[in-house]
């Protein structure tokens, strides 16, 4: 009886950590991806922008080059975004999450950049991206 409650328990801890894994691997055709400045998949958050998707999650590399992860979601009124730092070996590694009222597309520095407008209830802006020509 003990060794079936052993086993069972030694599962049940390995199906979570794959589980985490798995929600925090990088998916090279869903995610917007930014290497240092080398922004793959950016037409991902114009449709979420546009209206077109309710999820869009942004992938961005430290110097090191762990992922940190911001993970959108549009609400009723705004839109949700949940920063997990989990990976990053050399900072916090927290996850947080907060509302932001919008996202938007303005033109910035030989490109163009997405801010996040009106975050954590003090109209903090928050640049979540910047894409040059």
């Amino acid at each position: 009886m003990v060794v079936f409650i052993l086993l069972l328990t030694l599962v049940g801890c390995g199906g979570q950590e794959r589980g985490k894994n798995q929600q925090a691997a990088v998916n090279e055709t869903e995610d917007v991806i930014d290497k240092h400045g080398d922004v793959r998949n950016g037409e991902l958050l114009d449709d979420f922008v546009d209206g077109d998707r309710v999820q869009v999650r942004v992938v961005r590399y430290t110097t090191e080059g762990d992922p940190l992860f911001y993970a959108l979601s549009k609400l009723e009124a705004g839109i949700e975004v949940r920063y997990d730092t989990s990976q990053d070996k050399f900072g916090s590694s927290t996850v947080k999450t907060y509302t932001c009222d919008s996202l938007q597309k303005k033109q910035a520095n030989n490109g163009y950049a997405f801010e996040m407008i009106g975050c954590g209830g003090v109209g903090k802006r928050i640049t979540l991206l910047e894409i040059r020509n």
